[in-house]
């Protein structure tokens, strides 16, 4: 198959025309039949089929899809989140119930494993240090990728559901049922440095020197570096941010969704039905936030960069990767397996994140080596 040099718009793609003939009739019978023919042209068109090596480029166009290689979560519900360490190894949080995994050449080792949580959110510090917060329980654990741990810091808090690691700030936490953002020193030491009545910290981001936080239910972006004043930088109409990304140029981007992840967990939804919708935004400098893209049938639950600077998002529903196109809109990168994109870290080594089942996917910088598109059926009636 001759290879696409990418599956970004701003660089040479080839596309798929498909045109299917059809010529159905009873063998015993002399009746002529009509060909009947479809073109698909459009985005919406390309999107209800199944894609698997391709993507569908956001003016319809089916190309080789980047690479995504699957690595075995050894059987997990949920993969949390996932971050590549020493050597090419993966740390992955996943449940239920929860542990901390070190996937590699070698097999799975099991990091830290506890019957009564799961571990929802992770970080890691610049010196490698791995911690990971419990829900419920609200409790804090740092591991090693030796296989060590211990109890790093209890918020009080039912829920830890967001981290980020801070050069400046050190460790930021982010809880719920009450939202509440702790910093926390390399001693263990935490101060809360923001509150509110929200329901929870839902994400959270190190921007430069710079701390963002995302809420649920209200849906505010704020800035709450500590030292200085509290600034919302976006008060939406969705119920919850779900992710916050930081581009190379120093530009903000975050995604939100007018549902909670605790409702695109619940399973009674119905998995794959297509519920709830999200956006993807940008902050502009003079403090204004544009939206790139609106998933209209399935909320956004992560947010991560590609390895050329690209902004990718995550669905809750079919376990959709889209990346977005500068001037709107964007390209969907592959439907994984497993419902919920909950976790895009990386931008060297990109590891995403998949829950019901499951699952973590290295995100390569080249092309897939084949793929296939699958068309919708369509009703082929003889005439």
């Amino acid at each position: 198959m001759q290879r696409v040099s990418a599956i970004r718009r701003s660089r040479a793609a080839a596309a798929v025309l498909l045109t299917i003939a059809v010529a159905l009739a009873p063998a015993t019978s002399a009746v002529a039949v009509t060909a009947s023919f479809w073109r698909m042209d459009s985005f919406a068109a390309a999107e209800e089929g199944h894609v698997d090596g391709t993507g569908i480029l956001h003016d319809g166009r089916i190309v080789l899809s980047s690479e995504f290689e699957r690595i075995d979560a050894d059987g997990a519900q949920y993969a949390w989140a996932g971050e590549s360490v020493r050597g090419g190894d993966v740390v992955v949080v996943a449940g239920t119930p929860g542990r901390v995994l070190l996937l590699g050449d070698g097999g799975t080792v099991e990091l830290l494993s506890m019957e009564t949580s799961d571990f929802t959110a992770m970080a890691v510090s610049n010196s490698g240090d791995i911690y990971v917060g419990t829900a419920p329980g609200g409790e804090v654990y740092v591991v090693t990728t030796d296989g060590e741990s211990r109890l790093f810091f209890e918020t009080g808090e039912g829920y830890v559901w967001s981290m980020a690691y801070s050069e400046e700030h050190g460790l930021l936490v982010g809880t719920g049922d009450e939202a509440k953002v702790y910093a926390i020193d390399e001693s263990g030491s935490g101060t809360v440095i923001y509150e509110s009545n929200d329901s929870s910290v839902s994400a959270l981001a190190s921007v430069g020197d710079r701390v963002l936080a995302g809420t649920s239910i209200d849906g505010m972006l704020l800035d709450i570096t500590p030292g200085s004043a509290l600034r919302v930088l976006s008060d939406t109409s969705f119920e919850e941010i779900s992710g916050v990304a930081r581009g190379a140029d120093g530009t903000v981007y975050f995604a939100a969704t007018t549902v909670s992840l605790e409702d695109v967990l619940d399973e009674s939804n119905g998995f794959g039905s297509g519920f709830g919708d999200g956006a993807v935004f940008r902050l502009t400098p003079t403090g204004s936030a544009i939206e790139l893209w609106h998933s209209a049938d399935a909320p956004v639950t992560s947010l991560g960069l590609s390895h050329d600077g690209s902004v990718l998002a995550g669905t809750g529903s079919g376990g959709l990767v889209y990346s977005m196109v500068p001037d709107g809109g964007a390209d969907l990168l592959a439907r994984l397996d497993g419902e919920e994109v909950l976790s895009i870290r990386g931008t060297d080594d990109i590891i995403i994140a998949v829950g019901a089942p499951g699952g973590v996917y290295r995100m390569g910088s080249g092309l897939a080596e084949s793929g296939e598109y699958e068309s919708e059926v369509f009703d082929a009636r003889s005439h």
